[in-house]
């Protein structure tokens, strides 16, 4: 039970993320007409774009430097949202993905659209596996119900009004069709480049943490890290992605798996997020929470543990 409450604290501070984004960032900022609510707490003496219009759309930044940072956050508890949703069917974890899924939209960042296609293939693909097997439940179809009306309201305004996506089309080849063009895009390939050329001049050692500046978590690790410390990164990584995978779950309740599988979803799309436009070879901490949740769930459910309930559970010899 305590390792139960310890693991849930997670999952809290997530859900009331998502409200305060709303107020926060989308109903009480620029779209309502409003400044930059959030200018008095922002006082990094480093450039902050947070004015700054893009297609003919304002760049949400919430409480980032930038609208990227802001995307790569948004998507990473997107991704939580969503799989905790499909494992327990909960509303607010509903609703919460569908706000998020709202703000990375609007975000305009190109961490965030190309993180949400990356993301969504392994989600479509168990959605498909799902079907297929005959295993569908009532979170599929809603799945199913949303993305049939989605593609009926947009044939209707289309059939409407022909150009009335355009604006959104202008979006999309600006910020994802034409960004590897840009000169921001030029600059972080040429960082990549140099990051990757230390790597090797190092012999495969490394480089040390901090010593390179690339705008990829997979090149800054193969980079400051080298080939070992990659590896062993790679093994961290690979332990959270299997999650619970060779566990007997007979034992376990619904809430930690359910747990457990949005854990292993937030860092996979965190991770697609870094790579895309991530500066560092350390993830963020949340990375080490689900670490050590998965670990200690792991323990919990593994082979050792099965034994000392088989034991506590056996009858006493008179």
């Amino acid at each position: 039970m305590k390792e139960r409450q310890r693991i849930e604290l997670t999952y809290p501070s997530d859900v009331g993320h998502c409200p305060a984004k709303v107020v926060v960032y989308l109903a009480g900022g620029k779209i309502v007409g409003i400044s930059d609510i959030l200018a008095p707490v922002r006082t990094a003496s480093y450039v902050l774009h947070t004015e700054t219009e893009v297609a003919g759309f304002w760049r949400i930044a919430g409480g980032y430097a930038e609208a990227s940072a802001f995307g790569a956050t948004t998507l990473s508890i997107f991704a939580f949202m969503y799989a905790y949703w499909r494992q327990t069917g909960q509303y607010a974890a509903f609703f919460g993905a569908a706000i998020l899924l709202m703000l990375l939209l609007l975000s305009t960042s190109t961490t965030a659209y190309v993180g949400l296609f990356l993301v969504s293939v392994p989600a479509a693909i168990s959605l498909l596996i799902s079907l297929v097997a005959g295993r569908t439940n009532t979170r599929d179809l809603v799945i199913l119900v949303v993305g049939i009306v989605a593609v009926a309201i947009t044939m209707a305004m289309l059939l409407r009004d022909p150009n009335f996506f355009d604006p959104a089309v202008r979006l999309f080849e600006t910020m994802v069709l034409e960004k590897p063009e840009s000169a921001s895009a030029w600059e972080r390939f040429m960082w990549n480049a140099k990051a990757l050329e230390n790597a090797v001049a190092s012999g495969g050692l490394g480089i040390g943490i901090g010593s390179s500046r690339s705008s990829s978590w997979l090149v800054s690790t193969v980079s400051q890290l080298g080939v070992i410390g990659s590896i062993l990164m790679g093994a961290l990584v690979y332990t959270v992605l299997m999650g619970l995978s060779g566990c007997k779950r007979s034992h376990a309740d619904g809430e930690l798996v359910a747990l457990i599988a949005a854990l292993r979803a937030y860092v996979f799309a965190m991770l697609v997020a870094a790579s895309l436009g991530g500066s560092g070879a350390v993830p963020r901490v949340t990375f080490f929470i689900a670490l050590a949740a998965v670990c200690v769930s792991r323990k919990h459910l593994g082979p050792s543990a099965e034994k000392a309930r088989s034991w506590v559970s056996a009858p006493v010899a008179s």
